[in-house]
């Protein structure tokens, strides 16, 4: 329970780091410090039943659930010069592509999809739907590029890429349910499952969109 509360106290204290733009606290604090923490909780406990997995989950989680998704609040951090509206504008642009995303690469595997590529993880996805999906997000980032201070090919480019992570965080999740052996995460969102399984392309995706944000910024 202390190693729990502790996983718990950190939420507030990433978006406390999120809200004050502490870039450099808020890349170490659930990756370093928690990692730390945490063990150090559970060994102070002295119970040792599977103490092992649990040093191992809780902090796992963290980054799952917190620090991938915080990143998401800290692009209204990011400023280019050109582009007055980037903060506001790149978090819709990067919720708007992990959403259409998901859509695309479902509907095209639905209407096409022939050849499965991890029947055993997640048997829904196919070469075309991810293809097509990929492909048509890449055509919907390129449509949106008012939304971002990017060019018509570097948001193209960047979309896909989005699209090709969210894949990569679907496959991912979809591992570990199956490992768990529970068809959802959770059930606060009737028929759909969790808010995590709602969530689980974007907590791949967004990461990646604010680092290279971060990196683009001192270029544009």
């Amino acid at each position: 329970r202390l190693a729990l509360f502790v996983g718990y106290l950190a939420i507030p204290i990433q978006y406390y780091l999120v809200y004050r733009g502490f870039d450099h606290a808020f890349l170490v604090f659930i990756p370093l410090a928690m990692f730390l923490f945490i063990p150090a909780a559970l060994a102070l406990s002295e119970k040792m039943h599977r103490v092992g997995s649990s040093m191992t989950m809780i902090p796992s989680l963290l980054i799952l659930t917190v620090y991938m998704p915080s990143h998401l609040l800290m692009l209204k951090h990011i400023h280019f010069e050109q582009f007055d509206e980037a903060s506001g504008s790149l978090i819709l642009f990067v919720i708007v592509i992990t959403a259409f995303n998901d859509v695309f690469q479902f509907t095209w595997g639905r209407t096409m999809g022939s050849r499965k590529i991890v029947p055993n993880v997640s048997p829904n996805k196919t070469v075309e739907g991810l293809v097509g999906g990929l492909l048509t997000t890449g055509a919907l980032g390129y449509f949106l590029r008012f939304l971002t201070p990017f060019s018509g090919l570097e948001v193209v480019l960047i979309s896909v890429g989005l699209g090709l992570l969210g894949f990569v965080g679907d496959i991912i999740v979809s591992a570990v349910k199956r490992d768990l052996m529970v068809k959802d995460i959770g059930d606060s969102i009737p028929g759909h499952g969790g808010v995590m399984d709602r969530l689980d392309s974007l907590a791949f995706i967004v990461p990646f969109f604010y680092h290279l944000c971060f990196y683009l910024s001192d270029r544009l």
